[in-house]
């Protein structure tokens, strides 16, 4: 969160199961030799953008004098994603961010509210629970009258 992976840059919209794909890319490693010993795990860098604009194609690691690792990445733009796909997902992640994604205007209250609802559903401990509660509310910033009708 914060601003969203390199720089705030974003990329190209992602297809909606981007964050299952990138994990199932680095699982299951092949054998590679005689000895049929497996393949090192693969890593899939996955950059979340909260908020749209233009994104490097990779991100380079370093100081002024030397590059140690360039790579590229899976960029996920929040605010192009569709909310309304992700209202119901099993995956706290997703629901959390609902606020960051694309949904009218009008339905800015019932993002929150499934947000919220989704974190209290997914997420057991307590003090999780408040963290994320607290990014739900920052991700959303409901106007006083927003939030009144949430209250209700």
């Amino acid at each position: 969160p914060g601003g969203g992976g390199a720089g705030g840059r974003a990329g190209p919209a992602p297809a909606p199961d981007l964050l299952e794909s990138a994990r199932r890319a680095g699982t299951s490693p092949a054998p590679t030799n005689s000895t049929q010993e497996p393949a090192v795990a693969g890593v899939v860098p996955v950059s979340i953008f909260l908020r749209g604009g233009p994104a490097a194609p990779t991100l380079t690691l370093g100081t002024e004098r030397a590059r140690y690792l360039t790579f590229d990445y899976l960029a996920c733009r929040l605010d192009a994603m569709d909310a309304t796909e992700w209202l119901y997902s099993d995956n706290p992640v997703a629901r959390v961010n609902l606020p960051n994604m694309h949904s009218p205007a009008s339905d800015r209250v019932e993002m929150y509210a499934q947000a919220v609802r989704g974190l209290l559903t997914l997420e057991p401990d307590g003090v999780k629970r408040a963290k994320y509660l607290e990014f739900i509310d920052i991700s959303a910033a409901l106007t006083d009258n927003e939030f009144r009708r949430y209250r209700r």
